[in-house]
């Protein structure tokens, strides 16, 4: 299992979680350009394109999730503490897909950071293939996934459900995929918090004043994406 606070002294409980400690979360659009050369779709618009694709799979695979090499990433949110604040970054897809991996794979190539994520071998899949396409820098640093060392990727719970057992707050539906994505990132952040604290890497206080300053910090934001999702956050329990 691997470790979920790297460079951490055995031993040493921290009062604050530690600064870089980013969470990630990407979504993504079908390909149907690539999806046009591949299976001859020219004389479909993007949208019916996009189901053709998604009945081929079916047909192929019986999904409709579409392949890595055939979901083009159309936005990686990152949430976390940077420099004494807590953030979340949206990183869209106006700046080309090229750029945007690139730009992904910078910050996770930084020495200073530690990315984590929850159930990323697909995502991981995406942005391999992606930037292969795409020609795009990439990195030989992979995010640490969640979801393998609290249960091991194959059984874990969906995310979702885990943050409700835990008295975090959740997604709720009708959202679009980039909003979800977004809450999703602020979702395993509080969840690297959780494990952190049970590691006892983080002591009560610390978990408590963070979870506390994140809850100030969304409650700042006037979009309605934010306070629906503070609502889905019960207070923190009376001690």
């Amino acid at each position: 299992m691997p470790s979920l606070m790297p460079g951490l002294m055995p031993g040493l409980m921290l009062a604050q979680p530690t600064q870089h400690s980013l969470a990630f979360s990407l979504h993504t659009v079908a390909d149907t350009q690539s999806g046009s050369a591949l299976y001859g779709l020219d004389d479909l618009d993007a949208a019916d394109a996009a189901r053709a694709m998604q009945q081929l799979r079916l047909q192929q695979g019986g999904q409709t999730q579409l392949l890595p090499h055939l979901r083009k990433i159309q936005g990686i949110a990152v949430a976390g503490y940077l420099h004494g604040r807590f953030c979340v970054h949206n990183l869209d897809a106006s700046q080309g897909e090229t750029s945007l991996i690139a730009d992904f794979c910078r910050r996770l190539d930084a020495p200073s950071s530690t990315l984590y994520g929850y159930e990323i071998q697909d995502s991981m899949a995406v942005l391999h293939c992606r930037g292969l396409i795409q020609r795009a820098t990439g990195t030989r640093k992979i995010p640490l996934d969640l979801a393998d060392a609290l249960t091991g990727a194959a059984s874990a719970p969906p995310l979702n459900e885990l943050m409700q057992l835990l008295g975090l707050p959740t997604i709720d539906a009708g959202l679009t995929q980039a909003q979800i994505c977004a809450l999703r990132a602020v979702q395993i952040y509080l969840l690297v918090l959780r494990q952190q604290h049970f590691n006892a890497s983080l002591d009560a206080a610390g978990l408590a004043s963070a979870e506390q300053d994140i809850r100030t910090q969304l409650g700042a934001k006037s979009e309605p994406l934010w306070q629906e999702f503070l609502r889905n956050w019960p207070a923190w329990p009376a001690q």
